[in-house]
Protein backbone atom coordinates (compact mmCIF):
# COMPACT_ATOMS: atom_id res chain seq x y z
CA UNK A 1 0.00 0.00 0.00
CA UNK A 2 1.64 3.55 -0.60
CA UNK A 3 2.27 5.74 2.42
CA UNK A 4 0.48 9.07 2.78
CA UNK A 5 2.37 12.20 0.59
CA UNK A 6 3.73 9.28 -2.04
CA UNK A 7 2.32 8.56 -5.81
CA UNK A 8 1.37 5.13 -6.73
CA UNK A 9 -0.98 4.49 -9.76
CA UNK A 10 -3.93 2.44 -9.16
CA UNK A 11 -4.51 -1.57 -9.70
CA UNK A 12 -4.07 -2.28 -13.52
CA UNK A 13 -2.73 1.73 -15.12
CA UNK A 14 0.66 0.15 -15.50
CA UNK A 15 1.29 0.11 -19.04
CA UNK A 16 -1.31 2.18 -20.15
CA UNK A 17 -0.19 5.30 -22.58
CA UNK A 18 -1.22 8.56 -21.72
CA UNK A 19 -2.73 10.33 -20.07
CA UNK A 20 -2.52 8.55 -16.56
CA UNK A 21 -4.57 7.87 -13.94
CA UNK A 22 -3.14 9.63 -10.50
CA UNK A 23 -4.21 9.74 -6.93
CA UNK A 24 -2.24 11.53 -4.22
CA UNK A 25 -2.51 12.08 -0.48
CA UNK A 26 -0.76 14.20 1.82
CA UNK A 27 -0.99 15.67 5.48
CA UNK A 28 -1.97 19.47 5.96
CA UNK A 29 -3.40 20.97 9.40
CA UNK A 30 -6.64 22.87 8.82
CA UNK A 31 -5.56 26.17 7.92
CA UNK A 32 -2.06 25.56 6.23
CA UNK A 33 -0.92 27.13 3.56
CA UNK A 34 -0.56 25.22 0.43
CA UNK A 35 1.30 26.00 -2.88
CA UNK A 36 0.29 24.58 -6.36
CA UNK A 37 2.33 24.73 -9.42
CA UNK A 38 1.05 23.33 -12.63
CA UNK A 39 2.10 24.62 -16.15
CA UNK A 40 -0.90 23.35 -18.46
CA UNK A 41 -4.84 21.64 -18.60
CA UNK A 42 -6.97 22.09 -15.71
CA UNK A 43 -6.68 22.19 -11.92
CA UNK A 44 -10.22 22.04 -9.80
CA UNK A 45 -9.43 22.66 -6.19
CA UNK A 46 -12.56 21.84 -3.44
CA UNK A 47 -12.83 22.53 0.18
CA UNK A 48 -12.80 19.08 1.79
CA UNK A 49 -11.30 17.24 5.19
CA UNK A 50 -10.21 18.69 7.80
CA UNK A 51 -6.14 17.27 7.63
CA UNK A 52 -5.80 15.81 4.85
CA UNK A 53 -4.60 16.80 0.51
CA UNK A 54 -6.34 14.30 -2.07
CA UNK A 55 -5.61 14.97 -5.85
CA UNK A 56 -7.09 12.71 -8.65
CA UNK A 57 -6.62 12.83 -12.13
CA UNK A 58 -4.92 11.86 -15.25
CA UNK A 59 -1.40 12.93 -15.32
CA UNK A 60 -0.28 13.39 -18.71
CA UNK A 61 3.02 11.20 -20.19
CA UNK A 62 6.38 12.47 -19.25
CA UNK A 63 4.54 14.44 -16.19
CA UNK A 64 5.75 13.86 -12.77
CA UNK A 65 4.01 14.63 -9.39
CA UNK A 66 6.83 16.50 -6.56
CA UNK A 67 5.12 17.13 -3.25
CA UNK A 68 6.43 17.35 0.34
CA UNK A 69 6.08 19.43 3.21
CA UNK A 70 4.67 19.57 7.24
CA UNK A 71 0.85 19.98 8.82
CA UNK A 72 2.16 23.97 8.13
CA UNK A 73 2.54 24.29 5.08
CA UNK A 74 2.88 21.55 1.73
CA UNK A 75 3.84 22.17 -1.74
CA UNK A 76 2.49 20.50 -4.85
CA UNK A 77 4.00 20.93 -8.44
CA UNK A 78 3.31 19.03 -11.73
CA UNK A 79 6.64 19.13 -13.37
CA UNK A 80 8.63 17.85 -16.51
CA UNK A 81 11.62 15.69 -16.29
CA UNK A 82 13.69 18.03 -18.31
CA UNK A 83 13.54 21.63 -15.81
CA UNK A 84 14.16 23.28 -19.33
CA UNK A 85 10.91 22.38 -20.02
CA UNK A 86 7.41 23.35 -19.18
CA UNK A 87 5.55 19.78 -17.75
CA UNK A 88 2.74 18.60 -20.63
CA UNK A 89 -0.74 19.59 -19.84
CA UNK A 90 -2.59 17.52 -17.12
CA UNK A 91 -5.92 17.64 -15.54
CA UNK A 92 -6.53 17.49 -11.71
CA UNK A 93 -8.95 17.72 -8.82
CA UNK A 94 -7.71 18.73 -5.96
CA UNK A 95 -8.94 18.58 -2.23
CA UNK A 96 -8.10 20.36 0.69
CA UNK A 97 -8.53 21.93 4.02
CA UNK A 98 -11.57 23.89 3.96
CA UNK A 99 -10.02 26.80 5.98
CA UNK A 100 -6.52 26.19 3.88
CA UNK A 101 -4.90 29.16 2.56
CA UNK A 102 -3.89 28.60 -1.15
CA UNK A 103 -1.39 29.71 -3.50
CA UNK A 104 -1.25 28.23 -7.15
CA UNK A 105 0.59 29.25 -9.77
CA UNK A 106 -0.15 28.17 -13.70
CA UNK A 107 1.19 29.23 -17.24
CA UNK A 108 -2.37 28.20 -19.34
CA UNK A 109 -4.16 25.91 -16.78
CA UNK A 110 -7.48 26.87 -15.92
CA UNK A 111 -8.26 27.19 -12.32
CA UNK A 112 -11.74 26.61 -10.40
CA UNK A 113 -11.78 27.20 -6.52
CA UNK A 114 -14.99 26.30 -4.81
CA UNK A 115 -15.79 25.87 -0.99
CA UNK A 116 -12.23 26.83 0.55
CA UNK A 117 -12.74 29.65 3.22
CA UNK A 118 -8.80 30.57 3.33
CA UNK A 119 -7.32 33.37 1.93
CA UNK A 120 -6.08 32.46 -1.95
CA UNK A 121 -3.61 33.75 -4.02
CA UNK A 122 -3.91 32.62 -7.97
CA UNK A 123 -1.54 33.58 -10.66
CA UNK A 124 -2.20 32.18 -14.43
CA UNK A 125 -0.28 33.56 -17.78
CA UNK A 126 -3.15 32.62 -20.16
CA UNK A 127 -6.00 30.54 -18.32
CA UNK A 128 -9.51 31.14 -16.66
CA UNK A 129 -10.15 31.31 -13.15
CA UNK A 130 -13.14 31.01 -11.63
CA UNK A 131 -14.05 31.59 -7.52
CA UNK A 132 -17.10 30.30 -5.81
CA UNK A 133 -18.88 29.98 -2.37
CA UNK A 134 -17.12 31.24 0.74
CA UNK A 135 -13.76 32.78 0.53
CA UNK A 136 -11.02 34.93 3.03
CA UNK A 137 -8.56 37.43 0.37
CA UNK A 138 -9.04 36.77 -3.25
CA UNK A 139 -5.73 37.71 -4.94
CA UNK A 140 -5.86 37.25 -8.81
CA UNK A 141 -3.86 37.85 -11.24
CA UNK A 142 -3.65 37.31 -14.83
CA UNK A 143 -2.19 38.02 -18.32
CA UNK A 144 -5.01 37.11 -20.83
CA UNK A 145 -7.81 35.13 -19.21
CA UNK A 146 -10.87 35.85 -18.22
CA UNK A 147 -11.39 36.11 -14.53
CA UNK A 148 -14.76 35.16 -12.68
CA UNK A 149 -14.77 35.76 -8.70
CA UNK A 150 -18.69 34.93 -7.64
CA UNK A 151 -18.50 34.85 -3.78
CA UNK A 152 -18.87 35.85 -0.38
CA UNK A 153 -15.53 37.03 0.21
CA UNK A 154 -13.48 39.43 2.63
CA UNK A 155 -11.59 41.06 0.10
CA UNK A 156 -11.26 40.60 -3.83
CA UNK A 157 -8.79 42.15 -5.79
CA UNK A 158 -7.85 41.20 -9.67
CA UNK A 159 -5.46 42.48 -12.62
CA UNK A 160 -5.58 41.13 -16.27
CA UNK A 161 -4.25 42.06 -19.23
CA UNK A 162 -6.85 41.57 -21.91
CA UNK A 163 -9.16 38.74 -20.08
CA UNK A 164 -12.56 39.98 -18.88
CA UNK A 165 -13.33 40.12 -15.17
CA UNK A 166 -16.01 39.33 -13.20
CA UNK A 167 -17.08 40.25 -9.72
CA UNK A 168 -20.11 39.19 -7.95
CA UNK A 169 -21.58 38.00 -4.67
CA UNK A 170 -21.00 39.58 -1.12
CA UNK A 171 -17.42 41.54 -1.28
CA UNK A 172 -17.51 44.39 1.16
CA UNK A 173 -13.70 45.67 -0.46
CA UNK A 174 -13.01 45.01 -4.33
CA UNK A 175 -10.22 46.22 -6.68
CA UNK A 176 -10.30 45.30 -10.25
CA UNK A 177 -7.76 46.86 -12.97
CA UNK A 178 -7.31 45.80 -16.82
CA UNK A 179 -5.60 46.94 -19.28
CA UNK A 180 -8.42 45.90 -22.29
CA UNK A 181 -10.57 43.40 -20.40
CA UNK A 182 -14.07 43.99 -20.01
CA UNK A 183 -15.18 44.74 -16.09
CA UNK A 184 -18.56 43.40 -14.86
CA UNK A 185 -19.33 44.01 -11.63
CA UNK A 186 -22.95 43.30 -9.31
CA UNK A 187 -22.54 43.44 -5.55
CA UNK A 188 -25.21 41.93 -3.31
CA UNK A 189 -23.93 43.52 -0.40
CA UNK A 190 -22.29 47.08 1.11
CA UNK A 191 -19.55 48.13 -0.36
CA UNK A 192 -16.32 49.63 2.41
CA UNK A 193 -14.10 50.37 -0.34
CA UNK A 194 -13.88 49.68 -4.07
CA UNK A 195 -12.06 51.17 -7.09
CA UNK A 196 -12.85 49.46 -11.18
CA UNK A 197 -10.39 50.34 -13.72
CA UNK A 198 -9.44 49.19 -17.43
CA UNK A 199 -8.10 51.79 -19.93
CA UNK A 200 -10.14 50.49 -23.07
CA UNK A 201 -12.68 48.17 -21.51
CA UNK A 202 -16.13 48.59 -20.90
CA UNK A 203 -17.09 48.73 -17.40
CA UNK A 204 -20.53 47.60 -16.10
CA UNK A 205 -21.50 48.38 -12.05
CA UNK A 206 -24.83 47.31 -10.09
CA UNK A 207 -25.32 47.12 -6.93
CA UNK A 208 -28.33 45.34 -5.04
CA UNK A 209 -28.55 45.91 -1.47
Amino acid sequence: AGTPGALSPPRGAAGRGAPKQRDARGGVGAGGGIRIVKPGGWVRLTGGGKDSLIVRGRLADGAHIAQGGSDHAYKFAVESPDPRLDAPPSDLEISVPVGSRVWVKTATADIEVTGITGDLDLFTVSGHVRVDGRAGNVVVESMDGNVEVAANASMARVRTGGGTVVLRGVIPESEVSTVSGAVLIGMAGPLRRARYESVSGALSFKCDF
